[in-house]
């Protein structure tokens, strides 16, 4: 559908992951780069919320110093019950990557955000419940991950630590990173959404920042600090944000070139198997 749409001349808007298979992804964004005058956006509302963008903006003003180190979580237990029935989405034909397909490209689009390109990547992943009921009654197989673990290189030669599963129990939206630098480290989790945690050098401890009006977007809809923002939110920012560059303003992204990045990194997390896969060597993979 997006590669019909780019042909028709449209603008796409477009829900994560970006598609199911890295060929797949790599022939959308090769497409993309041939419709320049069309605007692309894919659906990582996460880099959205007013949190998130204030952290943004305080690494890249070096309030905490160098980043150093990310650790990032993402984890949901929606899979969580062995007694869940099989469907489409533990397929690959259908769902595509598990896991790291439904969440962790989440965490991904946040990790390269906030630290700059992943060049090198360890992983191993992890099917917990082997086979499922299927509609008559008989087991299935669950083809893709429930949980997926990583190590990370980044390009600055900076590290990272990663981490997303589909059977945590009792974990309903934990998108929870931290930001490690050489003068300060940031907190961050989803399930507080309202919250960032700084520490800078020479502090004795944290100090919690609600989000306000300070922060980037949160005025247009409550002029008062310490009112939640939520998820929905963060939707009608990225619809903002398209149809601005949609009418010629900055462009907002991830669009499709940026997206194939976070599949290349999801793709080889999911190749690695405990062996160190260079991003670099996904450019040309195929699936």
């Amino acid at each position: 559908m997006a590669d019909a749409a780019l042909r028709a001349g449209k603008h796409v808007w477009l829900e994560k992951p970006m598609a199911l298979t890295l060929e797949d992804a790599q022939a959308m964004a090769h497409l993309a780069k041939a419709h320049p005058g069309q605007v692309t956006l894919l659906g990582y509302n996460y880099l959205r919320a007013p949190a998130f963008q204030a952290a943004c903006a305080m690494v890249q003003a070096g309030e905490i110093g160098t980043p150093l180190a990310f650790r990032g979580v993402y984890d949901e237990d929606y899979c969580a019950d062995p007694a869940l029935p099989w469907s489409w989405r533990m397929t690959h034909e259908g769902g595509g990557l598990g896991a790291l397909g439904d969440l962790g490209c989440h965490l991904v689009s946040v990790m390269v955000a906030l630290m700059g390109d992943v060049s090198e990547v360890t992983a191993m992943t992890q099917i917990a419940v082997p086979q499922r009921p299927a509609p008559d009654g008989r087991p299935r197989q669950v083809e893709n991950e429930d949980s997926a673990l990583a190590l990370i290189r980044f390009a600055s030669g900076a590290q990272g630590s990663f981490a997303t599963s589909r059977v945590a129990r009792g974990r309903k939206c934990r998108l929870h990173w931290e930001v490690q630098g050489s003068g300060g480290t940031l907190v961050f989790d989803q399930e507080n959404m309202n919250e960032l945690w700084v520490h800078r050098a020479g502090d004795a401890g944290f100090t919690r920042h609600l989000t306000g009006p300070a922060q980037p977007d949160f005025a247009a809809f409550c002029p008062a600090p310490g009112h939640n923002f939520g998820f929905n939110e963060q939707k009608v920012i990225e619809a903002r944000d398209l149809i601005r560059a949609i009418d010629g303003g900055p462009p907002c992204g991830p669009d499709f070139a940026q997206g194939l990045r976070i599949e290349q990194v999801i793709h080889a997390m999911a190749r690695s198997n405990g062996c160190p896969i260079r991003l670099e060597d996904m450019n040309h993979a195929s699936a």
